[in-house]
């Protein structure tokens, strides 16, 4: 306790910063995850409320195990869940390489503001924009399709496509944020590493290597 009161004071602004963030964390995902859990072992109904509805404990869950959508629902997860770790996650990070390795700040510039401005679009009109591009008659990867002589594709009502559709868009979605945070380490990086190891003898991947270890450091 002692060491715990000696930090706070030594970082008591730090700790003042983080409140309001605590708060949200609180309100907007702690808070709503316990209710679900309630609401999961009951019978809900919402003129009732809560703490009026019918407790029928893990009813619901037995439903769903012997359901014929459980192995699918669970290998819909786990599927989409692997393709944003590895795709996903990985996707940012070369984006971020390959913007530290630019030269010229106006062109850097444009790329990270025209990667991030998809962070601020809706789900809901990102989804739209979707259905529209991927549209049999009229969307634009069909009418590409056509006209070099393939046959259209309904993609949206194909299963297979789903989970590589899925990664695309929420990959498009999210790229360019995450990799402006995976920038900021990696400009944080003395410029005289990166030209020690050009010296040394290291080639572009080597100097690559190097900057992109440091800023795995780092964060």
């Amino acid at each position: 306790m002692k060491n715990l009161r000696r930090n706070v004071k030594k970082n008591l602004l730090l700790y003042v910063m983080f409140i309001p963030v605590l708060i949200y964390f609180v309100i907007f995902r702690y808070i709503p995850l316990f209710l679900s859990l309630i609401i999961s072992v009951e019978k809900y109904q919402p003129a009732k409320g809560i703490l009026e509805s019918k407790w029928v404990g893990l009813q619901y869950y037995g439903q769903f195990i012997n359901s014929i959508f459980f192995w699918r629902l669970i290998r819909n997860t786990l599927a989409i869940n692997f393709l944003q770790l590895t795709i996903g996650f990985v996707a940012p990070i070369i984006l971020a390489l390959l913007l530290n390795e630019v030269g010229r700040l106006k062109y850097k510039k444009l790329v990270q503001t025209v990667t991030y401005l998809p962070n601020f679009i809706s789900s809901v009109v990102v989804v739209g924009m979707v259905v529209t591009f991927l549209s049999p008659s009229t969307g634009l990867i069909n009418n590409i399709l056509a006209g070099l002589g393939f046959s259209r594709i309904n993609f949206l009502t194909e299963p297979s496509y789903f989970w590589i559709i899925y990664t695309v868009m929420t990959i498009w979605q999210t790229a360019g944020y995450s990799a402006i945070i995976y920038l900021a380490a990696l400009t944080g990086i003395g410029s005289e590493l990166y030209e020690a190891a050009r010296i040394d003898g290291a080639g572009r991947y080597g100097r690559t290597s190097l900057v992109k270890r440091m800023g795995d450091r780092r964060l």
